[in-house]
């Protein structure tokens, strides 16, 4: 009988921000900072969690590019149901810890 194991990302998904962004890796280190204990979901017996620089890279990849969900979701390899759910959540939560930051450059 075949154990049911989840595979190892593989290496380029290791490396997506830093190839698929413009943004430096100190600047989404301080954004992860940031929105990580908001956008972080816990693991659970059915299923691992998809860690919050995955869930930031989707979002800031929307936000850069505005590609479908679709796209996204082939990029990403999670169905566009979930890239849109980690989409308006993240938002949320980018406007939730940055709106002070926000308003006093404005």
């Amino acid at each position: 009988m075949k154990k049911n194991t989840r595979r190892r990302r593989r290496w380029w998904m290791l490396s997506l921000n830093r190839s698929r962004s413009r943004m430096s890796m100190c600047d989404f280190e301080y954004l992860l900072n940031k929105l990580g204990p908001y956008i972080t979901k816990k693991d659970t017996p059915m299923r691992k969690g998809i860690p919050a620089a995955e869930r930031l890279a989707v979002t800031l990849r929307f936000l850069a590019t505005g590609e479908s969900f679709v796209s996204l979701s082939y990029l990403f390899k999670m169905s566009n149901q979930i890239v849109s759910e980690i989409v308006h959540e993240v938002c949320r939560a980018i406007i939730k810890v940055l709106k002070d930051e926000i308003q006093s450059l404005v």
